[in-house]
């Protein structure tokens, strides 16, 4: 599986801001459609986005994808009438209510700055995506989003009490070749990475990647914030930061 660094996604993003959004598609080719359309949306704000906090150990704040991935899929959800997608708006909602007085400020700064940066191409291209998207990968997005946005209403899980124990999780379900133990661990941009290899069926697949890990290091939690990075290092001297997300009780990674 091809690693994506931060320098890479910076690079991605810093295509969208320069060139045209077609351009930009053509640049990410290769990407899921739901995570292509994910990149324009963050593109608009990345200058915004490198300064706003709190900003993790990647140098965006952990809040960006979640954010991106709202704008993306919820209306296109809703434009195919897909199950749960009314439902969708509401439970964004009722996640930003869970954040801290810190985080909704910037979701509400980042949102401005999205709707002042959308230019009529980019809202064109976003609806062609969403009408070109197959419907089962969009229902499974929707699904997705949905059980994070719910995650305060999760049955509080030992096994993603910290990030820690996230992260050894599904390093060990990604060993063990098991698609339904690991995709309980991902949310959000980090569950659509990984879509393509539990889609394949190859539990070899899997346990091939967990063999790439050299060693973690997660960042220390010294604020109580709801959001933690880390960094992982592969056998092959590439590496690359984890971004994990606090919803409700548990732990779950939603970037990487």
């Amino acid at each position: 599986m091809k690693t994506t660094s931060i320098a890479g996604m910076r690079k991605v993003i810093a295509t969208a801001t320069t060139d045209s959004i077609g351009r930009f598609f053509k640049y990410t080719r290769g990407t899921s459609m739901v995570m292509r359309t994910v990149l324009a949306v963050v593109a608009c704000v990345l200058p915004m986005a490198l300064t706003a906090p709190p900003v993790s150990a990647s140098g965006l704040p952990g809040y960006l994808l979640t954010v991106a991935m709202a704008r993306a899929t919820i209306p296109a959800c809703r434009a195919r009438n897909i199950p749960g997608a009314e439902q969708l708006p509401a439970e964004y909602e009722a996640w930003q209510s869970r954040q801290s007085a810190e985080v909704r400020d910037g979701i509400r700064a980042m949102n401005a700055q999205i709707d002042s940066q959308m230019t009529p191409a980019m809202q064109a291209e976003m609806r062609q995506q969403a009408a070109t998207t197959p419907e089962a990968k969009l229902r499974d997005e929707c699904a997705n989003l949905s059980a994070f946005f719910r995650g305060e209403a999760e049955k509080d899980d030992p096994a993603r009490a910290s990030a820690q124990s996230t992260w050894d999780g599904f390093v060990s379900a990604m060993r063990a070749g098991d698609k339904e133990a690991a995709k309980r661990f991902l949310g959000g941009a980090a569950r659509d990475k990984f879509l393509s290899v539990f889609e394949s069926g190859d539990p070899q697949k899997m346990s091939d990647w967990a063999a790439r890990i050299k060693r973690f290091a997660l960042q220390e939690n010294r604020s109580g914030t709801s959001t933690l990075s880390g960094f992982v290092a592969l056998q092959s001297g590439l590496g690359s930061f984890v971004t994990f997300d606090k919803n409700g009780a548990n732990w779950i990674i939603v970037a990487m």
